[in-house]
């Protein structure tokens, strides 16, 4: 039997099989993006703040791992440690620098277009070295990153929704197949020749359009209907400058409305004795 013949029978037997060997650590991990996934395609841009630390936790912890694990430099506890202290840092300032968030938010939104275009890409050729796939993901990444900083609503709400999709489409392919589609994206980066994925590991990846666009819906017409981040600033910013004037001119807000209400309860008891009294007169 030829190598060719074997490598299909062990395709075949993968396809129709299933491994249900958990890792309890990965598990735990996948139902965690799982349920962040729903929450940024369907709530992505009214959690606006959220979504700013989750995208910049998400991005830092990653691409500081991926760099400690080819690397080589730490355990890979050390890796996880440093990864997720990397990410809570690049979160809080995604989070407090608005500018730095929507960049941050354009940019994941311009990688994700451009690993479908490498998936698209592959199938009448296949790049011959790294630069292209870098070229393509940096390329459509900054562009991306610089067209969120002008159209911050609509390229949210894009993201938020792509991401929650490949977060779903992520959590659904490692208890299906153990993330062997992910690994077939990831070596696509790379631009390594690999196997063609099973037929259902192409139904687990067409869940990301779908996210996307049920995710587009909602947030468009229900979620985000009415609502932008730079209007629920400034009604923060003008409620905190009332108060300071109110403060500054020496009124006392609480003690204006303790009288009111004592007012309001005295004409409640006695009747309404001033509609009496302009009565009777």
């Amino acid at each position: 039997m030829s190598p060719s013949n074997d490598s299909d029978a062990g395709m075949a037997v993968a396809c129709s099989e299933i491994e249900t060997d958990y890792s309890i650590v990965l598990s735990i991990v996948c139902c965690v993006f799982l349920v962040l996934g729903i929450v940024y395609t369907f709530l992505g841009y009214r959690c606006f703040k959220a979504t700013m630390f989750q995208t910049g936790f998400m991005i830092g912890s990653v691409v500081l791992y991926i760099v400690c694990q080819e690397e080589d430099l730490l355990s890979p506890e050390g890796n996880v440690g440093v990864a997720i202290g990397a990410g809570v840092m690049f979160g809080l300032i995604a989070m407090l620098v608005i500018y730095l968030g929507l960049f941050l938010t354009g940019l994941l939104l311009g990688v994700m277009l451009g690993i479908a275009a490498l998936l698209i890409i592959e199938i009448f050729y296949h790049p011959s070295t790294t630069w292209v796939s870098v070229g393509i993901l940096m390329g459509m990444g900054v562009l991306f990153a610089l067209l969120a900083l002008k159209f911050s609503k609509g390229c949210t709400i894009i993201s938020t929704s792509a991401f929650g999709g490949a977060l779903v489409a992520t959590a659904i392919d490692y208890f299906v197949e153990k993330l062997d589609m992910l690994m077939y994206i990831w070596e696509r980066i790379k631009t390594v020749r690999s196997d063609t994925p099973c037929w259902f590991s192409w139904l687990i990846l067409s869940m990301w359009p779908c996210m996307l666009f049920i995710g587009l819906f909602v947030q468009w017409k229900i979620t985000s209907k009415d609502y932008h981040h730079d209007d629920a600033g400034d009604a923060g910013r003008s409620r905190r400058w009332n108060l300071k004037r109110v403060q500054d001119n020496g009124e006392n807000p609480d003690k204006n409305t303790r009288a009111y209400r004592y007012y309001y309860q005295a004409r409640r008891a006695n009747g309404d004795v001033i509609a009496k009294v302009r009565y009777k007169a």
